[in-house]
């Protein structure tokens, strides 16, 4: 249903007009709810406003031979959908685990299959596999019976695979070359654009407007894929001896280079990488297992989670590199083999890791788990012996999917036969393994939302409420100022005191108490002394280092996220003289913050979400840190309900994150959608997020493994702002005719 509002400019009041109807159209989503802040005069043209509901369009970000996408991280267990009813059992946290096949698919080739990569396009899981002549795209609605249903000439052979929302990008063997393809509708995938690389090409990841290409004989290439019709490239930095696997965190890419080990380039700038630490998968004084390498060892592949990279290093098996400081890697530990009891021939190929977990390809012994929960001391944890030379793994939830291929004698010849496994991960030997406890239960599901009152402000933005001396008020920032607004009667919301905000624009309200803090993008932190709504007074502020992105409050002392210049801690005790008192760096930006308890949680962009330890407000320190490894924009924002972190990640979407262990996150959930998300508020078991065309988006995350989209508010002025206060829902909206709209929320069985 669509809820048409009006604004009467010459009035300054709001009217409906005859298409309005309060009455609700339930859908698989809940309501949808579409409000037009507009000219009175254009209302003719609102017929053709167009309404829909999106469900996740992009959840898992494609990689080349077994990588994440660009970003890594604690774990993603949102795995694509089975056609079972039964509820996934998940990944345990650690300790030995049951690989078993569920499914396969096979191929007829010419000689060989490589690289697969995972995602969801349109709210269905897809696989994507290179071969020798095409890039196979397999629906795997049915684990069980996953089916082709196109096939991308390529015509050589694919050697890396790199999905990004609705595009892939294919790095092509012999005409060395990497495709862009649109796949938004996988039955019909085209070619947007393509580009040569000098060298061969044998991996690829991309972060942002760039994919860094692993070139076989020369090193690491960068291209511009801002425009996909006409890729370029802009930078390169050569490595000893070529580069087999690429991986890219934040500023740095990290490169497998099959003889001469992990090589760390800085990527700052993208237009001129340069190398800045390597590390080889053994030490100076080891004896190298692997002699036919020289006097250096194989690198194939790499991961990086966190602080560490793990690295395929052919017959040395799994080497594990510390890189909390990329300019001075470490080797922490080393594996060879896998599954508990056994000994098999290593010649590792490929990893992924997920959680606690690194799953490695083996080509003659199959897919291997090692429990990595103890980064210096890898244990095995399971094997799945597959006959068929193994040739890359992608973990996608509780589902690990592989590449083989074999060779099979035939009449006339001898054809060469691959395809895909597809196998669940389980806790072994029957022990369960842990499930997100529920968040918010006692308002799961959708919710009535209707307009209670509307006032005009004219372009406004942050929004935050609460109670003073027992009546509920709003601040909310308009050009210029800070306007105090009564909410006593929500129909007739009103302006009752205003503040003047002389230091420029003011990005970020936090309200706690009788005390209003301001930010400012220059870095001014303002208190307010708002005791009498009606004569709000300035108390004391400070200039901070920095642009003021975020804030929150708790107790004596105010946290700041100041984007470039990390969080800063100001102690507010004295409201007439904010002090700073603390400070940490925060890699990339800080965006966004919440403090809850003695931590703070810093939405860092690309970087990705920081947990500071706060509890000596003048010496925080981070303690933890995580980036979903299907990440290929940022954390924006990020809201604490319990023991889960709910952030806001760009074009990706909602990242859940499971923060019950401060220092070690795991992803628990997910939920992608086209318009992406800038911010996130959570109360009660819902989430209500601000996406990147400025409407809101309510999703029900009272299963933190499973949230979904409830209802849509989708905005004709762009919403800036939104605050949830008791049963109302503030949206602040931009535009010369903005203001403040007021809905009324119910929760319904």
């Amino acid at each position: 249903m669509k809820l048409l509002v009006l604004l009467s400019p010459a009035s300054g009041v709001w009217r409906s007009n005859s298409l309005i109807r309060l009455t609700r159209i339930r859908t698989g989503l809940g309501m949808q709810l579409v409000v037009g802040l507009l000219l009175l005069g254009l209302t003719a043209a609102c017929g053709d406003s167009s309404t829909s509901i999106s469900g996740a369009n992009s959840t898992s970000r494609g990689t080349p031979k077994g990588q994440s996408a660009s970003q890594l991280s604690p774990d993603t267990i949102s795995g694509p959908p089975s056609a079972s009813t039964e509820p996934p059992s998940g990944i345990p946290a650690s300790g030995p685990v049951a690989l078993e096949e569920v499914g396969r698919l096979d191929f007829e080739l010419r000689s060989s299959i490589g690289p697969v990569a995972v995602g969801e396009i349109g709210g269905t899981p897809y696989a994507f596999i290179g071969t020798d002549r095409f890039v196979s795209i397999v629906d795997l609605t049915s684990l069980e019976t996953p089916r082709t249903v196109e096939q991308i000439d390529t015509p050589n052979p694919a050697q890396g695979l790199f999905l990004s929302g609705d595009r892939l990008y294919v790095v092509v063997e012999v005409r060395d070359h990497l495709r862009v393809i649109d796949v938004s509708d996988p039955a019909a995938p085209r070619e947007l654009g393509v580009v040569a690389i000098a060298g061969g090409g044998s991996d690829v990841a991309v972060q942002g407007d760039y994919a860094f290409v692993a070139s076989r004989s020369d090193g690491l290439r960068v291209i511009d894929v801002s425009d996909p019709a006409a890729p370029k490239e802009v930078g390169f930095v050569r490595t000893p001896s070529g580069a087999d696997g690429v991986f890219v965190q934040g500023n740095y890419a990290f490169v497998a280079d099959p003889s001469a080990g992990l090589r760390v380039i800085d990527i700052s700038n993208p237009a001129a990488p340069k190398e800045v630490a390597s590390v080889s998968s053994w030490e100076p004084g080891e004896v190298n297992p692997a002699k036919q390498f020289g006097p250096y060892a194989s690198a194939l592949d790499v991961f990086v989670r966190g602080d560490y990279a793990f690295v395929a290093a052919g017959n040395d098996g799994l080497q594990i590199i510390d890189v909390s400081d990329p300019l001075s890697p470490k080797k922490v530990s080393s594996l060879s083999g896998a599954g508990p009891g056994t000994t098999v021939s290593p010649e590792v190929e490929a990893v992924f890791v997920q959680g606690n977990y690194a799953f490695v390809v083996m080509s003659q012994s199959g897919l291997g788990a090692l429990d990595v929960s103890n980064p210096a001391a890898p244990q095995a944890a399971g094997l799945l012996e597959i006959a068929e030379p193994a040739k890359d793994v992608f973990v996608h939830g509780e589902y690990a999917l592989v590449t083989y291929g074999f060779t099979s004698e035939g009449t006339g010849g001898t054809p060469v036969y691959g395809g895909l496994r597809i196998v669940r991960i389980s806790a072994a030997g029957g022990r369960s393994a842990s499930t997100p406890s529920p968040v918010g239960a006692s308002m799961p599901g959708p919710i009535d939302l209707e307009i209670a009152g509307r006032l005009v402000m004219g372009p406004t933005g942050a929004v935050v409420a609460g109670r003073i001396g027992g009546a509920p008020y709003a601040a909310i920032v308009t050009q210029g100022l800070i306007s105090i607004v009564d909410l006593s009667s929500p129909e007739t919301p009103k302006i009752v005191g205003q503040i003047n905000t002389i230091y420029g624009s003011v990005e970020k309200l936090f309200l706690s108490g009788e005390h209003l803090y301001a930010g400012h993008v220059g870095g001014r932190f303002q208190v307010f002394d708002v005791s009498n709504p009606a004569s709000p007074k300035e108390s004391g502020s400070v200039q901070l280092t920095g642009s003021v992105q975020g804030i929150s409050v708790q107790g004596e002392y105010a946290f700041v996220a100041a984007f470039t210049e990390g969080l800063r801690v100001l102690d507010v005790s004295a409201p007439d003289a904010p002090e700073e008192v603390g400070s940490v760096p925060i890699p990339g930006q800080a965006f966004g913050v919440f403090v809850q308890g003695n931590y703070a949680y810093v939405a860092a962009g690309p970087a990705g979400l920081h947990v500071i330890d706060v509890s000596k407000p003048s010496g925080p320190r981070e303690v933890g840190f995580g980036v979903a490894p299907t990440l290929t924009d940022g954390y924006y924002g990020v809201s604490v309900e319990g023991s889960y972190a709910f952030v806001a990640s760009g074009r990706d979407g909602l990242h859940v994150i499971d923060i019950s262990n401060p220092e070690i996150l795991n992803q628990v959930g997910f939920l992608g959608f086209f318009e992406g998300a800038n911010s996130v508020l959570v109360q009660e078991g819902r989430a209500f997020i601000l996406d990147q065309h400025e409407s809101l988006r309510i999703i029900d995350v009272s299963n933190p493994a499973a949230p979904k989209e409830v209802d849509l508010v989708e905005m004709k002025e762009a919403a800036k702002g939104v605050y949830v206060q008791d049963e109302l829902v503030l949206l602040t909206a931009g535009g010369a005719e903005g203001g403040l709209l007021v809905l009324r929320a119910s929760g319904h069985p």
